[in-house]
């Protein structure tokens, strides 16, 4: 199977980051199915990804790393930018504690900045409206 570069990419930030980022914040995480003659999990992870199915893997255990670590990741890019103001750290700080992140990460927290200052403005406003 020929997979994009941007899978390919991804792929391998998330396998540097397995067991760094095991915590997502009580997200679901999906049982695969063990099937010795299953695809490998690379495949159904991008299966996953792609598609939204879950598929029988020869290799379960490296799936849910898989996972675990995408929803790990994500969950720590919202928190953080929800905490942003509060620790007086530049978003390079943040990325410092990826190894070689692809892009898209950057611009993933600058995004969750940006959603988290809409929404308590937004609510400043609410709460003046209301007084």
């Amino acid at each position: 199977m020929k997979y994009s570069k941007n899978f390919e990419r991804d792929y391998e930030f998330y396998l540097r980051h397995i067991g760094r980022f095991r915590f997502a914040g009580g997200a679901q995480i999906p049982e695969p199915e063990f099937k010795e003659d299953g695809v490998s999990a690379k495949r159904a992870f991008h299966i996953l990804d792609s598609q939204g199915k879950l598929v029988p893997t020869r290799e379960p255990e490296r799936l849910v790393d898989l996972i675990v670590t995408k929803k790990g990741i994500n969950f720590h890019l919202k928190m953080w930018a929800e905490g942003y103001d509060d620790c007086l750290q530049g978003v390079w700080e943040y990325m410092g504690e990826f190894q070689d992140p692809p892009e898209w990460v950057e611009k993933a927290f600058r995004n969750q900045i940006a959603i988290h200052y809409e929404r308590r403005r937004a609510k400043r406003l609410q709460d003046a409206r209301n007084e």
